[in-house]
């Protein structure tokens, strides 16, 4: 059990926990509905602001992203460009690289409608299309190399040396499918869509990614039978909200009405400690889930309306975009 785990652990900055603690977190807990907010409206630069867009500060927050970093970016996917890294469809000549490019991040940050897109650059709902097809191929190339899917930290929590990863999910919300509607039905959030599971380390690098699962499913039977993500923990142990409750390998935290309902002063104070633990080391975690869901393509109230494939490379290309920006100095723990 992990509290033999904690007790016995020879860390000097373990937390002493009673056994009956920690076997308490692992409580079975039922899953709560939510009601989801209305879709945004999106908050477009107008056609002829993009004509010369390496002066257009606007744009840089539209596509959640600074003017040097767009163009470092650019620097790197043409560099792999120049090597033969890259297949760049040369017979888009409307479109120079860097609009490509461009023509990406706002699909991915604003999600546009087709048409706007094509309003947006001056070229056909067709050439729109094919771009994206290109280019989002090509970004889930490049950013899906800063995913390293293995171990690259032994830094651990304060609870014990070796709980060393912390886990989160979060829904794409979806049209409503054709067939099997009921696969992708989400009662948490009341919407069809379907799950990314994140598993970061403790030095706040995205470690791995899991993505397209079928809504229906929910946090600790996705983990469960995430024999990805084992392969990667290994021997450790990963931190987890109360939706992960009764996974061998996470250590879910407390519900607040489970710390409320303790009499005993001294077993409330200990789990009231241990909440707060718990939720200080999710920050990070929940940091990631609040750059992936800023992006519209990828948000739960902006429903996805493209092929799920599609849906797959956006989420594979925000997940590398992420640990792109830590490794240039943001997102520091």
């Amino acid at each position: 059990m992990f509290a033999v785990l904690l007790l016995d652990d020879a860390s000097d900055t373990a937390l002493p926990f009673p056994d009956k603690i920690v076997k308490d977190s692992f409580s079975t807990t039922g899953i709560g509905r939510g009601k989801l907010k209305s879709c945004r409206s999106s908050n477009f630069i107008a056609s002829n602001e993009f004509e010369r867009y390496e002066s257009n500060s606007k744009l840089y927050d539209t596509i959640f992203l600074k003017q040097n970093d767009f163009h470092l970016i650019l620097e790197h996917l043409e560099q792999e460009n120049h090597r033969g890294r890259l297949e760049i469809n040369s017979d888009i000549k409307c479109l120079n690289f860097q609009n490509k490019i461009l023509l990406a991040f706002i699909f991915l940050a604003q999600y546009p409608s087709t048409i706007q897109l094509a309003h947006i650059f001056k070229i056909s709902t067709y050439v729109v299309t094919k771009v994206l097809d290109e280019v989002l191929d090509i970004l889930c190339l490049h950013f899906i190399q800063w995913i390293p899917n293995a171990p690259i930290s032994n830094t651990s929590s304060q609870l014990s040396s070796r709980l060393k990863y912390v886990i989160d999910n979060t829904i794409h919300r979806t049209w409503k499918p054709t067939s099997n509607q009921s696969l992708d039905y989400n009662g948490h959030y009341c919407c069809h869509g379907r799950l990314s599971q994140f598993l970061m380390d403790y030095e706040c690098n995205l470690v791995g990614v899991t993505t397209n699962i079928h809504g229906k499913i929910n946090d600790s039977l996705v983990a469960t039978y995430n024999d990805f993500f084992r392969s990667i923990i290994g021997p450790d142990y990963v931190l987890g909200d109360t939706g992960f409750a009764a996974v061998d390998y996470i250590v879910p935290g407390f519900k607040p009405s489970h710390i409320a309902a303790t009499k005993d002063p001294l077993e409330k104070e200990a789990k009231q400690i241990f909440d707060a633990v718990t939720r200080r080391e999710q920050v990070e975690i929940e940091r990631l889930n609040n750059f992936i869901k800023k992006h519209k393509s990828v948000d739960k109230d902006c429903a996805f309306h493209h092929r799920s494939e599609r849906l797959i490379l956006c989420v594979f290309i925000l997940a590398g975009l992420y640990n792109f920006k830590k490794s240039i100095g943001y997102y520091q723990p």
